[in-house]
């Protein structure tokens, strides 16, 4: 298998495994644990990748998305259907799976699905968000037999590694020579962060179509509401609420759109301002359509953000 992207000194351990990964020796478990942005996904794409290239069958899917196709199955009697697609396979490869702890039903439909696949001799490999494998929030049925599992964990870069980085994507010949203090910048970002943050201070990034990556999702919504409150002097209960006026929807949209841009899905959009995910797409191909009746405010929004992210963590 190539490197598809750069894999740091801590990290290689946990390349090793996903790379090497076989079935035959590979234990019913494997848990992929790390931080938000640390490359957890990347690992899990990658072995899907390598699994599809050698024609062996796997499904790729993300905790919350089974979570929701669960309800709608159930909802809609298409339980069956659902469950047949899900545990067809001998190979899950679930994303985030902490994202439905405490969701009990979920949690109970997940492990049965897990049971069957493992009672076929097949192989789980989910991750999870968090820098152990303490597995407080999974029942105590699903986090016995994810307890068997073997788990990987994966290290934010460290400061020599993000110079190292920097140079492997060959960033220092573009900006010039990195001192001490523009590593420190980065500390505690992600690969991912850093590129956009330099493909933008470059100017080859498209602000319709890209921006900085300012923190989780919690993060960027409690910075969205604390400016959207403070320059725009509408409230949370407004813009998370059934507020129709026009003011109040405009500011929505580009928040749906913002978020759209850290990658988020219409999904979980959808679910944090409690409207239906065709609103949050047709909000967002309205500002699509009118990009430049939307620019300015869409900057301004944005410039702010950036600017609050950077004071509230130490950036100068």
């Amino acid at each position: 298998m190539k490197h598809p992207f750069f894999v740091s000194p801590n990290n290689h351990k946990a390349y090793r495994v996903i790379s090497r990964f076989c079935r035959e020796k590979a234990p019913p478990v494997t848990l992929i644990c790390g931080t938000q942005g640390s490359g957890k996904t990347a690992l899990l794409s990658m072995l899907q990748a390598d699994l599809e290239e050698k024609q062996e069958k796997c499904l790729l899917i993300d905790a919350s998305d089974f979570s929701c196709r669960y309800a709608y199955a159930a909802q809609k009697n298409f339980l069956s259907s659902f469950r047949r697609n899900m545990r067809s396979g001998s190979l899950l490869l679930c994303d985030n799976l902490d994202r439905i702890c405490g969701k009990e039903k979920s949690l109970e439909e997940m492990f049965f699905t897990c049971e069957e696949i493992w009672l076929k001799g097949g192989h789980v490999v989910a991750t999870l968000g968090r820098e152990s494998s303490v597995l407080d929030g999974f029942g105590p049925r699903l986090a016995s037999r994810l307890s068997l599992g073997f788990c990987v964990h994966i290290e934010k870069p460290l400061q020599e590694e993000i110079g190292a980085f920097l140079a492997w994507r060959g960033m220092a010949g573009e900006q010039g020579d990195w001192s001490e203090k523009d590593v420190a910048f980065f500390r505690g970002w992600h690969f991912g962060q850093i590129v956009r943050y330099l493909e933008h201070r470059s100017g080859k990034g498209s602000s319709e179509q890209e921006d900085l990556i300012l923190g989780n999702f919690q993060e960027i919504a409690e910075n969205m509401m604390a400016i959207s409150h403070r320059y725009f002097h509408i409230g949370e209960d407004q813009l998370r609420g059934s507020s129709r006026s026009e003011k109040v929807v405009r500011l929505r949209t580009i928040q749906y759109y913002f978020l759209r841009s850290q990658g988020y899905t219409q999904r979980e959009i959808a679910a944090y301002y409690r409207q239906s995910r065709v609103s949050v797409a047709r909000r967002c191909e309205v500002m699509k359509g009118n990009w430049h009746d939307f620019e300015e405010e869409y900057e301004f929004f944005r410039s702010k953000l950036a600017r609050n992210y950077l004071d509230l963590n130490g950036s100068n």
